[in-house]
Parts: structure tokens; sequence; C-alpha cells
């Protein structure tokens, strides 16, 4: 399978063409979307904020050390000795104070979540790449596909064309009669319709690519792989079960469905901590000062001096069954957390076994709309000659001649299904 793979990656990923050529890989359609991409940009942001979230819960089981300075004014107009002096007085405080909670049982189960959600933000970062990755892969096939149908009706439109230059001759000469070379001008026209819709339909892509990747709609580009189309399309495709199991390893989207079973199982240890006692650390020191004393500012501060520490624990009693609902509730988001694992699972095993039929079917298809084709070609050349000769009708040649672009439709549209399919078994087989 790694040869398999290794012989994919650098079909898929050549290198860069220079941009003012305006010709894209695939691959610097995927980076500009990852750069531009503004959903993508908010999730960078989200995982930002979950790493300050970890050194929040970090720095919250820290001790806490405070300063306070307080001041106070006190009036009392009738004093007990009546002097006019003991009417106001001023007083102050200062100290620094710490609490530290030394022990609690959540303390490390909600560190540790903190941990888990910063990888899970990882993650999501990853899975709309994924995601983005995917919907650009789509659009850029959409464009190739697009690409060559143009180019298919041109190449039906010119011999159209030269159909109806002959029958214009043979008109002349009298070799057919005014009916039939009507039905060659009709097609002619049919052809130029069908040119205007493909070219519609390949605009209407390339503006859907432009948008997604967050460029000018009037930016004029064109994509550099499409000579490796028929390379990549009849890869040998990989066995479905290795693919499963490469992906579980590395989809992002699994892993992260397996860290919320991990902080799950933290929620209800955070939730089984409201059994458990809390050990706390107080101190403090200060001092104050006060009006209206024989003592002097210097002496108050000093002699008010005072020291103080303390140990605290407290043990939960009875809380009107509030930490047994939590721990009820987190023992049913645990089984939640796996069910929706064990879903995603059986999700991508769905999805990887559908492209891997997709890819296989569709080289069948292939391989077998070509001989179609060859066999088509050979058919119309054949009927040409006999409509030159006098020998098959205009309705004939032009019957076969709708049996070719058929032909060629059925092999264009199988070559293009396993192209993507290949390619979107790479990307689950080796993610990111």
């Amino acid at each position: 399978m790694k040869r398999i793979i290794s012989s994919i990656v650098p079909l898929l990923f050549l290198p860069l063409i220079s941009l003012c050529q305006q010709h894209w890989t695939l691959d610097y359609c995927i980076e500009e979307a990852f750069s531009n991409n503004y959903s993508l940009k908010i999730t960078a942001l989200d995982a930002s904020a979950a790493e300050v979230n970890l050194k929040q819960s970090r720095g919250a089981y820290q001790p806490g050390i405070s300063f306070s300075n307080s001041h106070n004014y006190a009036n009392t107009p009738f004093p007990a000795n009546g002097t006019e002096q003991s009417k106001n007085a001023y007083s102050g405080n200062v100290g620094l104070n710490l609490n530290w909670t030394i022990w609690n049982g959540s303390r490390q189960p909600q560190i540790e979540q903190a941990r888990l959600n910063l990888q899970r933000a990882g993650l999501l970062i990853d899975e709309l790449k994924n995601s983005l990755r995917e919907e650009v892969t789509q659009i850029y096939t959409q464009i190739l596909y697009a690409t060559e149908n143009v180019g298919v009706q041109q190449a039906l439109a010119q011999s159209g064309e030269a159909l109806r230059a002959q029958g214009e001759e043979r008109l002349r000469l009298g070799a057919i009669n005014q009916s039939t070379y009507q039905q060659l001008v009709a097609q002619c026209a049919s052809d130029t319709v069908n040119i205007v819709q493909a070219d519609a339909d390949l605009q209407n892509f390339k503006l859907n690519l432009l948008q997604l990747l967050e460029h000018d709609m009037n930016e004029k580009f064109s994509l550099a792989d499409i000579d490796n189309v028929d390379l990549i399309a009849l890869q040998q495709i990989p066995n479905s079960t290795e693919i499963f199991n490469d992906a579980v390893t590395h989809r992002p989207e699994i892993q992260a469905a397996k860290l919320d079973i991990q902080s799950s199982e933290y929620d209800l240890k955070i939730a089984k901590a409201g059994y458990m006692p809390t050990l706390s650390l107080t101190a403090g020191t200060g001092t104050g000062w006060r009006t209206g004393t024989d003592f002097t500012f210097g002496e108050q501060m000093k002699n008010g001096w005072s020291n103080t520490a303390g140990i605290n624990i407290s043990v939960p009693i009875w809380n009107g069954r509030q930490t047994k609902s939590a721990v009820e509730h987190s023992k049913i988001q645990q089984q939640q957390a796996e069910l929706n694992y064990d879903n995603m699972l059986e999700t991508l095993r769905h999805a990887i076994e559908t492209l891997w039929l997709n890819a296989y079917t569709a080289q069948q298809q292939y391989k077998a709309n070509d001989a179609k084709l060859k066999a088509a070609q050979m058919a119309y050349e054949l009927i040409e000659q006999q409509f030159n000769l006098g020998q098959k009708t205009a309705t004939d040649l032009l019957q076969q001649r709708a049996t070719l672009f058929t032909a060629q439709q059925q092999k264009l549209q199988a070559k293009y299904n396993a192209y993507y399919a290949v390619i979107m078994l790479h990307y689950y087989a080796q993610g990111l």
C-alpha cells in the first residue's frame, strides 16, 4: 500500500508553478484555501483560547496573594470627653494575605481535561482542513472534467462543421437534397449550443473555486494537473481494510472522538470530587494606625503588627443530591461519548467502502467505455464513408455521431469519477 500511495503523491503534489502563469496545481489550491478561509482562522483562534484555558486551569490552584490598604474616617459629634479634638478620627490598615487551596478532588482532572480540550482544538483545525481539502478537490475535479468536456464539444463542433461544408458542396452538385443538408445545419447549431453550455459550466465551476479560495472573481487561471488524470484514475486501489485502519490512526475526527471519551472520564472524576474534602491554607500579615491616641504613627505601626496562619478543612456532608446527580449525568455523558466514537467508526468505514466501490466501478467503466468509444469511432468513420458514397442517409450518420458522443461522455465521466475517488481514498489513508 505504501508503494501505491508513494506513486500517487508525486502526481498529486507537483512543484508549484509560477503564479504569474496562473496554472494552478491541486496542492496550490488547497494551500490557498487553508490560508484564506475565515472559518479556519476562527477555529485557530478557538485553539488559542483553549491554550489560555489550560493556563487558567493550572493557575487556579496556585496560591492567591493580595495586598490590602484601607483608610477610614469617623466623626463623633458628641464625644464623651466633650473635647473638640476627639470628634474626628482617622484610621488605616495595611496587610498582605495568602489563600491557597492545597488539595481538592477536582484539581488534577480539571487540568488534564483542559489539556485534552487544547488537543481537541488542534484536531478541529485538522478536521476543518480535511473538509476544505475535500471540497477543493471536488471542485478541482469538476473543473478538470468541464475543461476536457469543452474540448470534446469543440472537436465535435469542428467535425460537424466539416460535415456541413461537405454537405453544402454535395447539395450544390445535387448529390443530396435540401432536407438532408438542413439536418447537417441543425446539427451544427446544436453543437454550438452544447459548446456554450459546456463553457458556462466550466466558468461556473471556476467561480466556485475562486470563491472558496477567497480570490477575486475576475481572476483568470487554468489547471496544471490535467495531463495526470489518466495516470491517477487508473492507479491500483489499496485494500479498503488497510485504508480504514490507516484512517482510524490519521483522521482527526476519530482522534477527537477518542479525546471526548477521555474528557468524559475526567468529567466523572470532577463530579465525584464533590464527595471529597477540601484542604486550604490561609496566611496574613498586617498592621494599622488611628489618630487620637497617645502613640506615634510609627509606634502604632510597630505595636499593631500581627501575623496569622491557618488550615481549613471542608468536608461535604449533604448538598441536596447535587453531587450524586452530577455523577449520574457524567456517567451518561461517558456512555454517549463511547457510542459516538463507535458511530463515527462505522460512518468512516461506510464512507471508505463506498469510495472504494466507486473507484473500482469507475475504473472498470473507464476501461469498458474506452473500448466502446474505439468501436463507436470506427463505426462512425465507416458510416461517414458510406454517407459520402450515398449509401447512408444523414439520419444514419447523425445517429451514429450521437452514439459516438455518448461514448465519449461516458468515458469522460468514468475517468473523473475514478480520479476523484482514488484521490479521496488517498486522503483517508494519509490524513493531513
